[in-house]
């Protein structure tokens, strides 16, 4: 991919009725959580900022035998720890059953990489911990682990299978390791990390079924992801805002042996009639393929719902570059908005369209009083049944005719400038990513 030239805001997350033309539907709402990104660590709406004063500062060498799993194993990290880590550190674990001092923590505990590399972190049920600068890769299993934890930031980190993935067969990229999961974890923030050379990327996960249990109130923020054979991202719960990360490189298709049918950002509600509430993704960017020559192409599905209810939804100014169907596909759905986004097919010789949808659900249900407004797509497929979908203004151009709107739409050099050309009879129309 030589070029994309699009232009992503990182505007506060804030008024999401939206504006431009089109019919607005007053009666829906959406509820932001919104982000301050003008600050270094931004957390989500009503969570802790780590802290920016500590107790001690305690250098923990690796290269000098001192590891972080030994000191937690003495119990000698306390809250309100600065930890300077440097060398080779290999697998952190921690639970309530080994540090039962750090399950409440009233003070933060800062991890603060400076050349670390570790295999695994495990933490689970503590409370506080800020991670930053951490190099991560192990060729199985989660390399990044959080189960019952809360206020978790995680910035700046590298987590990856492998530097090179080039000599990777099929079977290597089956069995890659995934990047992060977050089980049952509430405030939680992912910033600027880079996911690479992995199966799946980055999981959002709730076991709850009742909404204060559910209310994960998670941010992902600024990650880039590349070289992946499963999901990217799956937002699965309430409160999550997934805002301005890029990614790129889907690996694997059912001919390789991959039954997985791969999702950029992918959210499903289980046991079905859970509802899950104000996941709002905004501003992200998706490219399957940077490089049309590569083994192991795969047809990728964009943003999608498939299964559950997802309300209070926000799906704005998101860019995705993909070969399957389901550009942007919301399966049932209550109250919920998808506008200015940029959905283009990529799938060789313009045999497919990507499309905006909101069907039923698998088991019949309409979604409810969703807006569709000012989107760039293959197609926009309107649901008769679903009478209290809203569409407007929504530019459909075909993939043989997409290179006479845009500054570059070449999937055969996989060059993209996706700003519209003066001569498109879009242009100045508020249509797609602005």
């Amino acid at each position: 991919m030589k070029r994309i030239g699009m232009i992503f805001a990182l505007a506060a997350v804030v008024a999401c009725n939206g504006s431009g033309s089109g019919t607005t539907l007053q009666k829906v709402t959406t509820y932001p959580g919104p982000v301050d990104t003008s600050v270094p660590f931004p957390v989500y709406s009503g969570c802790e900022a780590p802290a920016t004063t500590y107790q001690r500062t305690i250098t923990v060498d690796g290269n000098a035998g001192q590891t972080l799993q030994a000191m937690l194993d003495a119990k000698t990290i306390l809250p309100g720890d600065h930890l300077i880590v440097k060398g080779p550190q290999g697998s952190v674990s921690a639970s309530r059953y080994s540090q039962p001092g750090l399950v409440d923590s009233p003070e933060w505990i800062w991890i603060e990489s400076q050349g670390a590399t570790f295999t695994k972190f495990d933490l689970r049920d503590i409370s506080r911990i800020f991670i930053t600068g951490a190099k991560v890769t192990s060729s199985t299993g989660n390399l990044i682990s959080f189960a019952g934890t809360k206020q978790v930031v995680l910035a700046d980190s590298e987590i990856f299978g492998t530097q090179d993935s080039s000599g990777w067969d099929a079977a290597a990229w089956l069995a890659a390791p995934n990047g992060i999961n977050s089980d049952n974890t509430y405030c939680i923030s992912y910033l600027r990390n880079k996911l690479i050379n992995l199966r799946f990327g980055m999981s959002i996960f709730t076991r709850g079924q009742t909404s204060d249990v559910t209310s994960l109130r998670a941010l992902a923020y600024q990650n880039e992801l590349r070289n992946l054979s499963g999901d990217f991202i799956r937002p699965n719960g309430s409160n999550i805002t997934i805002l301005s990360n890029k990614a790129y490189d889907g690996y694997l298709s059912a001919g390789d042996g991959d039954a997985n049918h791969d999702d950029f950002i992918q959210g499903f509600a289980y046991p079905l009639g859970i509802e899950y509430s104000n996941v709002q993704i905004i501003d992200n960017s998706f490219v399957q393929s940077t490089d049309p020559g590569r083994s192991f192409q795969a047809d990728y599905q964009g943003i999608s719902v498939f299964d559950g209810n997802f309300t209070h939804y926000l799906i704005r100014g998101n860019t995705i570059l993909a070969g399957a169907y389901h550009g942007i596909s919301m399966y049932w759905g209550e109250d919920g908005i998808i506008e200015n986004n940029t959905v283009l097919s990529t799938y060789p010789g313009f045999a497919r369209n990507l499309w905006i949808s909101v069907p039923k659900s698998k088991g019949g249900d309409l979604s409810k009083n969703i807006i569709v407004r000012n989107n760039i797509a293959n197609q926009v497929l309107a649901n008769s049944d679903n009478t209290d979908v809203s569409y407007s203004n929504n530019a459909m151009i075909s993939p043989s005719d997409a290179a006479n709107h845009f500054e570059a739409m070449s999937v055969i050099n996989a060059d993209y400038d996706l700003r519209l050309l003066m001569n498109s009879i879009w242009y100045g129309k508020n249509v797609g990513v602005q």
